[in-house]
């Protein structure tokens, strides 16, 4: 990234979205633009504001409506004719074009974004030379050993030479094969694929006749590295037959020792392309082995192994079992008299691609520009679901003239049904019979397609027919065919007349109208010699996107001159061929086979670059969060001179396992990066030195302690004072693109980098660092039984207002009005972020039908969570005591947290300042002048006001309770009520009026209309529960009546 301050305007961003093949940071030459990258324009406020699309050269324009700078962020999109979010990533080269996020003036230019797919990462410009493997085929039997120095088994069958070699053997100037593997090690093998990381080729066997198999027989697998070739895996043994081919020692059958003998191997013709496996690739995270069996058993009807199988061997590999094999039945293409028939296999950005022929093997026929039953198709399968397109992405009509392969009638250049039998006139064999047998793709998704002639892997170098009769050259004649991959429909346009396709700008080549290909040209017009052999492609192709010749490599006999065999780079652009280099060469003529070749028929296989994997970089930015918001607002400064360290986690703990890996400091725009120039070696438990980070492994990147360590920076560093802030939050731009990624681990800031697959590097690893801010909070909660304590079935009360005030002399007294508000959300939960270090009171207003808890914590600062801190009532609010928030003092693993978390960091926030409130009960009815002295209150029977109430009892909590009121005077008269108490046990006293005494108590049956109180006024305990209301608490008075007059002496007894 790149951070420059510039004056407020609204301006135009411009740039280029590039594959950047060599990982550099630079466009070389050679590197295309790509359409479809969006790049997005944020404003200081993180404000969406301005969009823009690459086009086909890669350009953009992004107006935008900003000021200041401007924070730019490339998008790759999840899905788009050649670009995927799950295939294509950041390049390395960071520091040199700026990443997928870019800090920028308002109007800048050059605003420049590299990207690529690691699997077609190749460093052409700094390593010119990389070697290509290519696999040979030895004449005769590589089991034998007789001794002699012409043993088939010392043959070459695999080799490796320089990507930029070129020449014929023996000539000034030639670079020589840099290795071989003998035929003892392998037999005649076809399909090569390379595991990078752990540099092994592997090579699977062919059914190639005069050629025998290595000991693993025709379903072999092989592996090769520095050291030799190894037997890998025998597929047949885990459940993949892949047919056999009759071979003795002698007779019709026979393979010889010598690789300069003559053989017959009559078994082998016809099963040519219908036993061992054709093509073989792996998947770019080199863990699954792609095959394609060419095998069906004739004798059995209801299971067809020419099937796509998938070994799933690891990374290092691991030698399969059955468990590890998946098996994917081909889309059938509906052959008329012939048969499907497979053979390549490409994994492409997330994709298998197979290649298949219709045979026309049962009677078909061909006519050039005619009618035909032969026809080639390519056919996509999702490599994550395993489900094929039963529709081709391509089909080519193989009734197209052809080039001639050595001077035969116009009329015999074409392709041919597949036969059984051995075609020849005089001591000569050509007869073109198709097999799809190779696919690349270039860098544009334009499709390169290999066509085998089967006819040259059933012949050989003067070798007999299938009856052992005379001596007979094979000549092959396959094909090099191009489809343009529109971007308009993201289809596929099978060339014609020498054009790629029908929607390129491309202009035809040099081959149009030479009538060797569709629409009467072909676009690859020299894979030839001379004139004479027109068709000299055996049907491997190679492609290594970053080369400024833009060449396939292509296989090809008699590259430079007759009876060899080689490769050609043929020009994607123009057609040409742009240089050849020569493997093998027959140096005499005649019908004697010296050299142990194949001369013009198929003596070479499949090509495999043997490149490095793609090198993983990390990085990005420290920067100075002002707003402590989580996300890097443009107008926040960087800060530079920071120290940083590479620890490797490869237990994946957060830990560092061991001493420090790697370091690097911050440059002036706060960016950092860790990649193969500044890490030594990345994989410590392995010997010797592994430069950079290692591919499925997990590290570490710390703050050096010596500038942040105890949870903040060190004084007199460029971290002095400052601690992270927030991680992992969420802004408008993409997702981790632009955010803070740092935590603590035991007072050090650091960032959990997760195990990469090669190549996928990721600059999305951000330091946000501020001036410490902290948070209080937590819950507002209906405390049921009035114990202070929050208990599990307690829950919050929401919609509660919350206040916090400033107490800055610590006098548990608020300094004034309050500094914030907030109401509890749905769980009770409230929260107070960004404040400085002080002393803070909070208060909430007393929730309608509430009270305090009884029981409270009086200092808050006592980090305990889950207890009432409300301890002094303002008003109708009831606050706690002062609060304080400082560096490092804050409680840690809170337990009760609300959705959002803890604000600020765990040691910076105080999330234990609950309150606990509980729904007060009241007690009360009326009482009454029971006039009919029955104890029960009946209609008539009025209240008596001015009565003296007495509440006296304890609160659960055993809090004494004594409270009086008097009956109502106005109103309901005689009424009375007890509101606002606390769940416990009470009595009810009234004191008797004067003139009355107390009707019978508990008379009459109903509560609600009887006297609860006794003789002496006073009624039974009364168990009182968090909000109950209890109306029914009556007492009845009556009248107090005098009887008398005098009692006197009636002396005269008158009465």
């Amino acid at each position: 990234m790149t951070n420059i301050q510039v004056a407020e305007a609204a301006g135009t961003i411009t740039g280029t979205v590039y594959r950047d093949y060599n990982g550099n940071g630079t466009q070389d030459t050679g590197e295309i633009g790509e359409a479809g990258v969006i790049a997005r324009a944020y404003d200081s406020s993180d404000a969406l504001v301005g969009t823009a699309t690459s086009i086909a050269n890669g350009t953009y324009s992004l107006a935008h409506t900003g000021n200041g700078t401007i924070r730019v962020e490339f998008t790759i999109p999840a899905s788009a004719c050649n670009l995927a979010s799950t295939v294509d990533f950041p390049s390395t080269g960071g520091a040199t074009y700026g990443t997928s996020v870019q800090f920028v003036a308002a109007t800048q230019a050059n605003v420049n974004f590299a990207f690529n797919n690691p699997a077609e990462f190749n460093n052409l410009v700094n390593v010119v030379n990389p070697p290509l493997a290519i696999t040979q085929f030895v004449p005769g039997d590589p089991l034998l050993n007789t001794g002699a120095a012409t043993d088939a088994r010392l043959g070459a069958a695999f080799n490796t030479f320089a990507y930029n070699s070129a020449g014929q053997i023996g000539s000034t100037g030639y670079t020589p094969v840099l290795g071989t593997a003998p035929a003892a090690q392998i037999g005649s093998a076809w399909g090569l694929a390379y595991q990078k990381e752990t540099g092994s080729v592997f090579a699977s066997a062919v059914t190639k006749r005069h050629a025998g198999f290595g000991s693993l027989g025709s379903g072999g697998i092989y592996r090769i590295t520095s050291t030799g070739a190894t037997s890998f895996v025998n597929v047949n043994t885990i459940g993949i037959p892949t047919g056999t081919v009759t071979r003795t020692a002698t007779g019709v059958n026979g393979l010889p020792a010598n690789r300069n003998g003559v053989s017959t191997d009559a078994d082998s013709f016809d099963k040519v392309g219908k036993t061992g496996i054709g093509g073989l690739d792996l998947s770019d995270d080199g863990r699954f082995l792609y095959l394609m069996n060419l095998f069906d058993d004739p004798a059995t009807t209801t299971v067809n192994e020419r099937r796509l199988y998938r070994l799933e061997i690891g990374n290092p590999a691991a030698v399969p079992t059955a468990a590890n094999v998946t098996a994917y039945d081909l889309p059938n293409p509906n052959c008329v008299r012939g048969v499907a028939r497979p053979w390549a296999v490409k994994y492409y950005r997330g994709s298998v691609y197979t290649g298949i022929v219709c045979s026309g093997e049962n009677a078909g026929t061909n006519t050039v520009n005619g009618a035909s039953d032969i026809n080639a198709f390519v056919y996509q399968m999702d490599a994550t679901t395993g489900v094929f397109n039963t529709t081709p992405i391509l089909t080519i009509p193989l009734n197209y003239q052809k080039g001639t392969a050595f001077n035969e009638p116009v009329a015999n250049r074409k392709w041919n049904p597949w036969t059984a039998t051995f075609q020849s006139s005089g001591n000569g064999s050509i007869f073109p019979q198709p097999i799809l047998s190779d696919l690349e793709f270039d860098k544009d998704g334009t499709l390169i397609l290999g066509l085998m002639d089967r006819n040259g892997m059933q012949t050989g170098f003067f070798q007999p027919n299938t009856a052992g009769a005379g001596q007979i050259e094979g000549f092959s004649s396959g094909d090099l065919l191009r489809a343009y991959k529109n971007p308009t429909g993201c289809a596929f346009q099978l060339e014609s007349n020498a054009r790629e396709g029908a929607a390129s700008a491309k202009a035809a080549t040099a081959g149009a109208g030479n009538n060797q290909g569709p629409g009467g040209g072909e676009f690859y017009y020299q894979e030839s010699l001379a004139g004479t052999h027109e068709e000299t492609s055996l049907g491997s192709l190679a492609f290594l996107p970053n080369n400024a010749g833009n060449d396939v490599t292509v296989g090809v006999y008699d590259p430079t001159r007759i009876r060899s065999g080689g490769v050609s780079w043929m020009d994607n652009t123009t057609g040409a061929t742009d240089r050849d280099y020569e493997i093998y060469f027959e140096a005499q003529s005649g019908s004697t086979n010296t050299q142990g070749s194949f001369g013009k028929s198929v003596g070479l296989g499949d090509i495999e670059p043997l490149l490095a994997p793609a090198p993983l970089e990390i990085g990005n930015r420290v920067w100075n969060d002002a707003d402590r918001d989580g996300i890097q607002d443009p107008n926040e400064t960087v800060i530079s001179g920071v120290s940083l360290e590479l620890y490797a986690d490869f237990n994946d703990d957060g830990t560092p396992d061991g001493a420090v890996l790697a370091t690097t400091t911050t440059s002036a725009s706060g960016n950092w990066y860790f990649n193969n120039a500044n890490i030594a070696d990345g994989e410590p438990t392995v010997a010797g030195n592994q430069a950079g980070l290692q591919p499925n492994r997990n590290y570490l990147v710390r703050i050096a302690a010596s500038q942040f360590t105890g949870s903040r920076g060190v004084a007199a560093t460029p971290l002095a004072g400052l601690t992270l802030t927030p991680n992992d939050r969420t802004g408008n731009g993409a997702v981790d693109l632009s955010d803070s990624d740092a935590i603590y681990n035991g007072g050090f800031a650091q960032i959990r980098v997760p195990a990469m697959v090669s190549g996928r590097s990721t600059h999305s690893f951000d330091f946000g660092l501020a001036v410490p801010v902290y948070s209080v909070g937590n819950r507002v909660f209906n405390d049921t039984n009035n114990n202070g304590i929050r208990e599990t079935a307690e829950t919050g009360i929401s919609a509660a207002t919350v206040n916090l005030y400033l107490d800055a002399n610590n006098d548990n007294v608020a300094d004034g009005v309050a500094i914030a508000t907030t109401t509890t959300d749905a769980s009770g939960y409230y929260r107070f972020d960004n404040l400085a270090a002080n002393n803070y009171i909070v208060g909430v207003a007393i929730p309608t039908g509430f009270a305090s808890s009884s029981v409270n914590a009086a200092d808050p600062d006592n980090n305990v969570d889950n207890d009432d801190s409300g301890i002094t009532v303002a008003g109708a609010e009831i606050r706690s005591f002062a609060v304080t928030l400082g560096d490092q003092a804050e409680p840690i693993n809170e337990t009760d947290l609300s959705a959002s978390g803890q604000g600020n960091f765990d040691n910076q926030a105080n999330l234990t300042l609950d309150f606990g409130f509980f729904q007060t009960a009241s007690i009360g009815d009326l009482v009454f002048n029971d006039t009919d002295r029955d104890g029960v209150q009946d209609a008539g029977e009025l209240g008596v006001g001015g009565v003296t109430v007495v509440l006296t009892g304890t609160t659960t909590n055993g809090v004494a309770v004594n409270l009086t009121t008097t009956t109502a005077t106005t109103g309901t008269i005689g009424s009375y009520v007890f509101a606002g108490l606390a769940p416990g046990s009470y009595t009810v006293t009234v004191t008797q009026p004067t003139g009355f005494r107390f009707s019978p108590q508990d008379a009459g049956g109903n509560d609600a209309l009887d006297s609860d109180v006794n003789a002496s006024g006073a009624t039974a305990s009364i168990a009182v529960t968090a909000g109950q209301v209890i109306t029914n608490v009556d007492a009845g008075l009556v009248p107090v009546v005098s009887i008398g007059n005098q009692v006197f002496n009636d002396v005269n007894n008158n009465g």
